[in-house]
């Protein structure tokens, strides 16, 4: 199945399509894996999730990276 464009090119209409339909789903999946980044950054920096704990080994990692540089 193909379409002659201005009587010089000869496309393809179906790979055409599942081109274009392969960049819309790879528009999805990198969408889809920033708010996946975005919840996770959101959810780890909420305060109620950090308890004494965590808030120390988080101290304690942030003082040696400070003290590598």
């Amino acid at each position: 199945m193909s379409l002659y464009v201005l009587g010089r090119r000869k496309i393809n209409i179906l790979k055409a399509l599942d081109h274009q339909m392969n960049i819309i789903n790879n528009m999805f999946v990198i969408a889809d894996q920033k708010i996946t980044d975005y919840c996770a950054c959101v959810i780890a920096n909420d305060q109620k999730n950090i308890d004494k704990n965590t808030k120390k080994e988080l101290q304690n990692r942030h003082d040696e990276v400070e003290k590598r540089l």
